[in-house]
């Protein structure tokens, strides 16, 4: 559809009052909620969270973690913080764990074109069409809640085995 319109979809963090009516829709009063989000580097989602969490705070224990990082390591995060409440554990120590585990995340990723970056404002048109002419293929890295363009290579299949040599080296 993109190709077709040559408009991207467009994104926009909830608000607070969003937040505050969300809460109060699965949970009662005197519940705690874990409410993890897309890192506060590149997104105002954290920080809504926070102000509905203060709003909120006569009715509800509201917790906002920024995770540092992006869908796939919140959908790790969510699961391994599931796996320790039902072990028992504390919502004290669950935090403990999310924000000691949040900066060894990594989420490095290549894109095959620029386009769409280019379409949703986050990479300029020069850049786009010099990667394009070039084709070249970015890689980058979200690291500690920043993204950052890592390297640059002249293949598909050049970006994708370089992807997986980067996260040997970051892991070992």
């Amino acid at each position: 559809l993109v190709d077709e319109t040559k408009r991207i979809s467009k994104t926009a963090q909830p608000s607070p009052h969003q937040f505050v009516e969300f809460y109060r829709k699965i949970a009662q009063k005197g519940d705690t909620i874990l409410s993890i989000h897309i890192t506060a580097k590149l997104s105002g989602t954290y920080a809504s969270a926070i102000a509905a969490a203060e709003e909120l705070k006569d009715e509800f224990k509201v917790i906002p973690v920024d995770s540092a990082v992006g869908s796939l390591g919140i959908g790790l995060m969510c699961r391994e913080a599931r796996k320790l409440e039902r072990a028992g554990k504390s919502i004290d120590e669950i935090v403990k764990y999310l924000e000691d585990v949040k900066y060894k995340i990594r989420v490095i990723l290549t894109l095959d074109t620029l386009e769409y970056a280019k379409m949703s404002g986050r990479v300029k048109t020069l850049q786009a069409a010099l990667a394009s002419l070039l084709n070249v293929k970015p890689i980058a890295i979200l690291r500690n809640g920043d993204l950052n363009m890592a390297e640059r290579v002249r293949t598909r299949k050049a970006a994708l085995d370089r992807v997986i040599e980067i996260a040997k080296e970051e892991f070992g």
